[in-house]
């Protein structure tokens, strides 16, 4: 019984100790000028008249990176909005898409924390790992 308890909490604690930001947190404010910027000059940024708003979370080993998307639904579809994130040291965009949440999870990989993205539909759902091996 005991070796399947400890079993069991290896299994699970990754799932527990995740973080889940989704574009409908009530907890995403306005962001640094430099964060802004980044995503403002991404060569797929389009919301031009959309604000942007965002939460800093912890990239790799206490790097920050903050998840930016756009306040009051601007340039939503349905069950997703746009979703970046922008690596705060150098104010990098490392990732530009659309999608309802990231999943942060305890596992690395290269050196980066790894998250899944999330998006829904009415009939659809779809989640990405990301670093994902056959990309990188």
């Amino acid at each position: 019984m005991k070796n399947f308890i400890i079993l069991l909490l290896i299994i699970i604690s990754p799932i527990l100790t995740a973080q889940t930001i989704t574009i409908e947190d009530n907890d995403l404010t306005a962001l640094p000028q430099a964060i802004d910027r980044a995503v403002r000059d991404h060569k797929n940024f389009r919301s031009t008249t959309c604000k942007l708003i965002g939460k800093s979370f912890d990239l790799a080993n206490s790097k920050l990176a903050y998840f930016v998307t756009t306040d009051d639904a601007c340039d939503w579809g349905r069950a997703a909005g746009p979703i970046w994130v922008v690596k705060n040291s150098e104010s990098i965009t490392i990732l530009a898409s659309g999608g309802y949440a990231i999943t942060l999870n305890q596992e690395y990989q290269n050196g980066l924390r790894c998250w899944l993205i999330q998006w829904h539909r009415a009939s659809t759902h779809n989640t990405e790992k990301i670093p994902n091996k056959s990309r990188y």
